[in-house]
């Protein structure tokens, strides 16, 4: 015979409550140690990623105010977590175009390395 298995949801849930809670505590400490360093490279990110799921292209030859525009109408469009999702898509669809054309988005930036 097997034991009888019971379940508390009242307890279940403050596990996960506490769980969520431990998580989340860790997630601040990591992201206070990271400090501004870590806030400065996750704009430039954000930026790229932006300018990347734009509809810019290389041969529109963009000035500084279209690429502002590009990267303010595609966050609006996706948000900032939708950007990533369209870069991961397309390294994930097309690798060799994607890293060609993120090249392309760092050196308009100017986030190449000299």
């Amino acid at each position: 015979m097997h034991p009888a298995i019971s379940y508390d949801p009242g307890k279940a849930q403050a596990a996960d409550l506490r769980q969520q809670a431990q998580r989340d505590a860790l997630a601040r400490a990591v992201r206070h140690r990271a400090g501004r360093t870590r806030t400065l490279l996750s704009v430039d990110g954000a930026l790229c990623q932006a300018l990347f799921a734009s509809g810019l292209q290389p041969s529109d030859a963009p000035g500084a105010d279209s690429v502002a525009e590009a990267i303010r109408a595609t966050v609006r469009r996706f948000g900032t977590g939708g950007c990533a999702s369209q870069v991961a898509q397309e390294y994930g669809d097309h690798p060799e175009a994607a890293a060609e054309r993120m090249r392309w988005v760092r050196s308009l930036l100017g986030l190449t390395p000299s």
